[in-house]
């Protein structure tokens, strides 16, 4: 789907969770992961959802149109390093997006 840069993508919005999901919007998240096929097992999609720093949602009804995870993990040497995955669904896609959303990132942070 190709979208004109110039798109307004005023209609996200990002909710900061950080690992703070409850149970319904766990589910909630592995159904859409799921369902979109960003991921093809439940048992890995529940495994993430522990990782999950935001969601993305959508317009007035705010439906969940992308979901970031953040893992920091050890290598052999003992020193860290980080993973950090964002999906947004197909129809969400807009140009930018991505260059929104890390400018929003670099506020938390």
């Amino acid at each position: 789907m190709h979208v004109d840069a110039t798109e307004n993508i005023d209609r996200f919005q990002v909710r900061w969770l950080f690992g703070c999901v409850g149970d319904a919007l766990r589910q909630q998240i592995i159904a859409f992961w799921l369902q979109e096929g960003a991921l093809p097992h439940a048992d890995e999609a529940w495994r993430r959802a522990f990782e999950v720093a935001c969601v993305l949602t959508e317009g007035e009804q705010e439906d969940l149109a992308g979901v970031c995870t953040v893992a920091i993990c050890m290598d052999g040497n003992g020193r860290s390093y980080g993973f950090v995955r964002i999906f947004t669904r197909a129809d969400s896609r807009v140009s930018l997006l991505s260059t929104w959303l890390d400018t929003k990132k670099q506020k938390i942070f």
